[in-house]
């Protein structure tokens, strides 16, 4: 894991950490104090180990996917981070900058390679605008998923086992028998059956059948 940056997870955490040293004192009913301090403590669960789900990888992917379907008030759902609310300061990104995201052209079907390039040119480059919409992107959506395409693939090998005689080229030793493993890799599976029977094919099954059935064919 040590290729992997934790920016914005370590922004995030920050963010929470102090929110959740302010929480006794917020002037919150109680019910949304309670409320807040689930919903952190529960983000602060998700973020502690660091791995690929927690990576910035991982933050923007989930970005780029929720802000391809979200255009419409992002403003209050910015605002609405319980972090926010509990140290009672603004977002840093600014309404025409979220005008702007929303704006942005969307049409049916996955986000495009450069779409996250549309949103930071949206916001003027402004790093920590983009950084808020990763953190609520993250925020919003469900934790402890992966969330990329990836496709694993198991490439056949072909094992032969083979046993050497004492005292051969292949084992040189005078009295013990060598047994060696022989590792080929193979062909991905092909799909390679023949619908056709051969003729040698149909003899050695019926020879088969004369063995072992009571009644020869």
């Amino acid at each position: 894991m040590s290729n992997l940056i934790f920016r914005y997870r370590d922004l995030r955490q920050l963010r929470i950490t102090d929110a959740l040293i302010a929480l006794p004192e917020a002037h919150l009913m109680q019910h949304v104090q309670h409320e807040f301090w689930v919903q952190l403590t529960a983000q602060q669960t998700a973020l502690a180990p660091a791995d690929g789900l927690t990576s910035d990888r991982a933050f923007l992917a989930r970005a780029e996917d929720w802000l391809w379907i979200t255009s419409v008030n992002l403003g209050s759902i910015v605002r609405g981070d319980p972090a926010l609310r509990v140290l009672v300061v603004e977002a840093q990104i600014t309404d025409a900058q979220l005008a702007a995201v929303e704006a942005l052209p969307r049409s049916p079907g996955p986000p495009p390679s450069n779409f996250l390039d549309q949103v930071r040119t949206a916001l003027g480059d402004d790093e920590a605008a983009f950084t808020e919409l990763i953190h609520t992107a993250y925020r919003l959506t469900t934790p402890g998923t992966y969330p990329f395409d990836d496709v694993g693939v198991l490439l056949p090998l072909r094992l032969e086992t083979l046993f050497d005689a004492p005292n051969t080229p292949e084992n040189p030793d005078l009295a013990q028998w060598k047994l060696s493993l022989r590792v080929v890799p193979d062909e991905a599976s092909i799909r390679r059956d023949n619908k056709h029977v051969s003729d040698g094919e149909r003899l050695v099954l019926i020879d088969f059948w004369n063995a072992a059935a009571p009644k020869p064919l």
